[in-house]
């Protein structure tokens, strides 16, 4: 049985009687505009949603850089609020 053109689909349950590759997921979500981030198995989220009329937007990335103009030893390194200075500390009574 030949896969028809997403196009000519009308409905998840017919979309979802085919093998789909991660790539043309992507592509499919991309051409729809909506969110085409994620793994195969968001991706057939994505579109199982957008056949039922609820539009999933494009996720905006944040930038994850920071601009710091001096990093000093109680500098948080992640956003989890983990110091470089409380580690060593923490270290230190340990072996003591």
């Amino acid at each position: 049985m030949e896969r028809p053109e997403f196009h000519n689909i009308n409905s998840y349950n017919e979309f979802s009687k085919y093998y789909w590759y991660r790539s043309e997921l992507e592509k499919i979500c991309k051409q729809l505009g909506i969110d085409n981030t994620g793994t195969k198995q968001e991706l057939n989220y994505t579109i199982m949603e957008y056949f039922n009329g609820h539009i999933i937007k494009k996720k905006k990335s944040k930038p994850s850089i920071t601009n710091i103009d001096k990093v000093h030893l109680d500098t948080p390194l992640l956003k989890c609020g983990w110091i470089f200075y409380f580690f060593f500390i923490t270290i230190k009574k340990r072996v003591n």
